[in-house]
């Protein structure tokens, strides 16, 4: 009776031990600050991003990067009713860092989570990611300041290589044709990132030193 009993136990526990491995594995390799998978089909590093700007070019002079006043920034996001608000010097120092405008990054955040609503209650974990780098806040969690490094450098690669001649910038930016790929599957994607960062631009104070030109494209 005992040996019968072991055919049909030990069979049991291997399918489990396969089981566990086929469902659960992926699942831990992709949770946490690591997901090497992402870092390795998207051609950048562990240090995060989309590898560095090497395209050659110049970004438009609008998306470059800009000292915008935080104060205005704070109350747009404010009246938003954003979780965000604590992030405002992150938004601008890594910005600076990739040469790129903070408001096109606020911006991508209205896009991709509708700037993190502090009313939602997984407004916390969001915030860790609201730019879905890396596939999603759910996916790729690292912390805001993180989260923000990446998309930063993410959109100062994209912008590093020569627009087509008639496209928008900020277009580009989600063009399958660019030699780093698109930001987001949604073709429609950069439509929405380009209304909240002329929304933005065009808010009084918002620039500590006006722009002229460049965000009525």
């Amino acid at each position: 009776m005992v040996s019968k009993l072991k055919w049909f136990i030990i069979p049991g526990f291997i399918t489990t031990l396969l089981f566990m491995s086929i469902v659960f594995i992926p699942v831990f390799a992709l949770a946490g600050n690591g997901p090497d998978r992402f870092y390795n089909e998207q051609g950048g590093g562990s240090d995060g991003g989309n590898g560095v700007p090497n395209g050659g070019a110049i970004p438009p002079a609008d998306l470059q990067f800009h000292e915008v006043n935080p104060d205005e920034v704070l109350n747009f996001l404010s009246g938003q009713g954003s979780y965000l608000t604590r992030d405002v010097d992150s938004f601008i120092a890594n910005a600076r860092t990739f040469n790129i405008n903070p408001l096109l990054l606020v911006a991508i955040t209205g896009q991709e989570q509708s700037f993190d609503p502090a009313r939602n209650s997984d407004a916390a974990q969001v915030e860790r990611n609201p730019f879905n780098v890396f596939g999603s806040w759910m996916v790729y969690s690292p912390g805001f300041d993180k989260s923000c490094e990446v998309a930063a450098r993410t959109v100062a690669t994209k912008l590093s290589y020569p627009i087509p001649r008639g496209e928008d910038p900020i277009q580009w930016i989600n063009d399958p044709k660019n030699p780093s790929g698109s930001y987001a599957e949604d073709h429609n994607w950069w439509k929405g990132v380009k209304f909240w960062y002329q929304t933005l631009s065009a808010k009084p104070n918002i620039y500590l030193v006006p722009l002229t030109g460049g965000t009525d494209k």
